[in-house]
């Protein structure tokens, strides 16, 4: 019994097998038939664009950039004008970390006239007024250079009123273009009279001899800390003198400045 019941599983199985393998079997002519079938889809499918149609456009944003190592003497110049830039920021900006007095000035004058600048007072009640006169001279050499002489008054209000200076007079610490041009023989007159007067000083700076376009400086006091100093350039101007300067007076204690006369 047993052997006829394994005997019909048997052949049970056989009979399955064969059943589905029929199902998965496909023939090869279908197999020929799918193949010419995707070639001839692949055949029918066009390129989405072709190469040779293709325009290419140079992209009008877009800019060749080329560096270039600059030269030795190109880099030294860069620095000493850099250099130079930062020393006139710090006088410039002198009065925002120091307790300073100022007047900056540039002007044109004929050359028989004097700059007039400052009128600034300090913290002594005295006014402080410049007086530079630059004139044309001719070196041992046979050059043309311009002699710059300036004198210094630190003189009281009523010698301010007599001498024609109350114009200038400020109790503004730092002042800009506050200058005027005097004639010489004015200048000689109040430099005279602040000489013999008593209670005002004057200064005479010495002399500086400097070509046009050239700068100059001095000043006075200790060298690591200048109670006074002028500063600034002159050039020659069609018979004329254009002077930039700027006259700085440090205080060495700070006091309020007067409300006026």
């Amino acid at each position: 019994m047993n052997r006829v019941v394994i005997a019909v599983a048997t052949l049970l199985m056989i009979g399955v097998g064969l059943y589905f393998g029929g199902m998965f079997d496909i023939p090869e002519k279908d197999l020929s038939y799918l193949n010419s079938y995707r070639e001839e889809k692949r055949a029918q499918k066009e390129p989405a664009f072709d190469i040779e149609q293709v325009e290419v456009k140079e992209n009008p944003f877009r800019q060749a950039v080329t560096f270039e190592q600059p030269s030795i003497t190109e880099v030294d110049a860069l620095r000493d004008e850099l250099r130079e830039t930062s020393k006139k920021l710090t006088r410039i900006s002198r009065p925002l970390y120091e307790d300073v007095i100022s007047s900056a000035v540039r002007a044109e004058i004929q050359e028989s006239e004097s700059l007039v600048q400052g009128g600034y007072r300090t913290s002594e009640g005295n006014y402080e007024i410049a007086f530079l006169t630059p004139k044309n001279v001719v070196t041992e050499d046979g050059a043309e250079a311009i002699e710059l002489e300036t004198k210094m008054l630190s003189v009281g209000s009523e010698f301010v009123g007599d001498n024609g200076l109350d114009t200038l007079a400020t109790n503004v610490r730092n002042t800009l273009q506050h200058a005027e041009a005097w004639a010489g023989e004015e200048v000689s007159r109040v430099v005279a009279s602040a000489a013999n007067s008593v209670g005002n000083e004057l200064v005479a700076m010495p002399k500086v001899l400097v070509n046009s376009g050239q700068e100059f400086s001095f000043s006075m006091g200790e060298p690591d800390f200048p109670t006074f100093s002028l500063e600034g350039s002159i050039n020659r101007k069609d018979g004329a003198f254009l002077i930039e300067s700027r006259l700085v007076r440090v205080e060495q204690n700070q006091v309020p400045a007067p409300t006026g006369e």
